[in-house]
């Protein structure tokens, strides 16, 4: 497997071990090479498995941080803005 996939034996062993996840290129690359559907490559004929609730968790971390990330920025701004204004009310 790890040949076909141009990715060494550690990295299919971390899979099969849930220490590390495939990205969604290589699911797509796994899903062509064993010509399988993403469904049943991800699901297993079950409703999910380790490896879908951890994609799934780790995308909406993702989501969250980036939330966290633009409401920083937002924030900032609006300070930045705010610093701005009561400087030039000093000036005049």
């Amino acid at each position: 497997m790890a040949k076909k996939l141009n990715v060494s034996r550690q990295a299919i062993s971390n899979w099969e071990n849930g220490r590390n996840l495939p990205d969604v290129e290589m699911l797509i690359e796994i899903s062509k090479t064993f010509h399988i559907s993403l469904d049943e490559l991800l699901l297993k004929g079950e409703d999910m498995n380790d490896i879908t609730r951890k994609i799934i968790h780790d995308g909406s971390e993702n989501q969250r941080a980036k939330r966290n990330l633009y409401s920083i920025m937002i924030g900032t701004f609006l300070l930045l803005m705010g610093d701005v204004y009561l400087y030039k009310g000093e000036l005049c």
